[in-house]
């Protein structure tokens, strides 16, 4: 397939991680990692430079790692859509060559979130996680969660339990259905030798679970969605970061979501810091 690939001037091509594109806002900050792991491979195969930049609130609490050219006219970002997500890749490969053919520049800035062609490789995630360190500030946050609710360095579980985003974004209740259906699963996949951090867009569920049982613990702060253009607090981006910053340390995740897709935040934090994981469908 590499002989579809044919600009010669193309030198780079930098996934932009940002609130708007000029054909749709941003998704969640796990569906920009995976898009990020598809381009790397991309521009691997192909022999040309990739590259990430952060521009978006939540670049506060990371180190970048670069400092991006003055020219780049962020209003002007696309948002490269692929089909895929369903994991064509063979079809979503043709139709981006033909995407990056006509570019008449050396670098080109776009957004995608499509799945990685190929297996993830350590190359890869060695690049992806050097391109996401926190901040100190961040860090210590982490450590200070951490120490509250008796967590040490690497000795947690995390139970993540997406319950979608009419409950994140708009503050829909949970049904008895679901939440029982929870209730089996982490029966059945959690141990009483263990210990774990629930980490959910429910605070409800996490402090039900926290409160009856042993073996769970939690924290309740402000989360929000960093994509689909949500009103976003300083705040909620910190504590979103915390979570994801937290799964970084821990020992396994066992995520859990109303979606067939499953759930990019754990999974690509996963994949980032080499995590046992599964993911359950509730």
């Amino acid at each position: 397939m590499k002989e579809l690939f044919t600009n010669t001037r193309l030198k780079k091509i930098v996934n932009v991680y940002q609130l708007q594109y000029t054909n749709g806002v941003a998704q969640g900050f796990g569906d920009y990692l995976r898009g990020c792991y598809c381009l790397y491979q991309i521009c691997k195969y192909i022999d040309i430079e990739f590259d990430m930049i952060i521009n978006h609130p939540m670049s506060k609490y990371l180190i970048i790692h670069q400092t991006p050219p003055e020219d780049i006219s962020y209003e002007n970002i696309d948002w490269v859509k692929g089909d895929n997500i369903c994991e064509k890749s063979t079809n979503f490969f043709r139709n981006f060559m033909n995407y990056i053919n006509p570019i008449n520049q050396d670098t080109l800035y776009i957004f995608s979130n499509a799945l990685s062609i190929w297996p993830v490789q350590s190359e890869s995630i060695n690049f992806i996680r050097k391109s996401i360190i926190p901040t100190d500030d961040m860090k210590n946050y982490v450590t200070q969660i951490l120490n509250d609710i008796g967590m040490p360095f690497g000795g947690y579980s995390i139970v993540h339990i997406r319950t979608g985003d009419n409950h994140l974004l708009n503050g829909k209740r949970m049904d008895y259905k679901t939440f029982n259906k929870i209730i089996l699963i982490l029966k059945r996949y959690t141990s009483f030798e263990k210990k774990y951090i629930v980490l959910s867009d429910n605070n409800n569920l996490k402090n039900f679970l926290s409160q009856r049982h042993n073996r769970f613990v939690s924290y309740t702060k402000e989360i929000t969605h960093l994509g689909e253009n949500t009103i976003k607090t300083d705040e909620g981006i910190k504590n979103t970061l915390l979570d994801f910053f937290i799964m970084s340390r821990s020992s396994n995740i066992i995520s859990m979501t109303p979606y067939g897709h499953g759930t990019g935040f754990s999974k690509w934090c996963a994949t980032t810091y080499g995590i046992p994981y599964i993911c359950l469908k509730i």
